[in-house]
């Protein structure tokens, strides 16, 4: 019998580097420590750069760069777009890429209510296994709603 399973002990912890190492127990006690072997540990994504925004057609496209992924895959992106308020709703919540195409006619009605004229504001937030990263800051520049006479 070999005693109680391998007992792992947290010897330091900065950042994303966790560095472990075990002792063996049986019915003499603990064996000595093994050597430490270092973890990389992920956390959430980085901010993502402001997006910008361009017409394209009858749409606006949201563009962005990839954040950092902190260790982990990037699962998706969540978008906002900044309505008639100027509070900001999300209007694409799965993005897998780094661009989404919104039709302009989704913005100029509910819950949006854009006008002619009015700049597409958007933010973008990174999602990996870890969770959501930190909203983006909102473009200030980009594409104007052209609302059809």
């Amino acid at each position: 019998n070999s005693g109680d399973p391998l007992i792992v002990e947290k010897t330091s912890l900065t950042m994303e580097l966790l560095k472990i190492r075990g002792k063996g127990k049986n019915e003499l006690g603990y064996g000595d420590a093994s050597d430490p072997i270092t973890l990389v540990s992920a956390t959430r994504p980085g901010i993502v750069n402001a997006p910008t925004t361009e017409i394209e057609g009858a749409n606006v496209k949201v563009s962005w760069s990839a954040p950092s992924n902190g260790g982990s895959v990037i699962l998706s992106y969540r978008v906002q777009i900044r309505d008639f308020s100027g509070f900001f709703r999300d209007i694409d919540t799965a993005v897998a890429g780094l661009s989404t195409t919104i039709p302009l006619s989704s913005l100029t009605s509910e819950p949006f209510n854009l006008v002619q004229g009015s700049l597409v504001a958007s933010k973008v937030v990174a999602l990996n296994l870890i969770g959501e990263g930190i909203l983006s800051p909102a473009n200030s520049v980009g594409a104007l709603i052209q609302v059809r006479p």
